[in-house]
């Protein structure tokens, strides 16, 4: 028996640091983010942009995307 693989989309509205103090503080959110079981994005209330949190990094998301 198998089940299918899910997957966690989670929006942060906080600054990058302290999303990054968080993840660093706790291992166990830094695999899940590290290896693609929990999609982290950042939103941005005054650039009106969202950035996503992979492999170690923070990369720009289109909001058209």
């Amino acid at each position: 028996w198998r089940h299918t693989p899910l997957r966690l989309g989670v929006f942060v509205a906080a600054p990058r640091e302290a999303i990054d103090r968080v993840i660093a503080a706790h291992e166990v959110v830094r695999q899940l983010v590290d290896h693609g079981w929990l999609h982290l994005l950042q939103v941005d209330d005054e650039r009106c942009s969202w950035r996503r949190r992979a492999f170690g990094g923070w990369s720009e998301v289109p909001l058209d995307a």
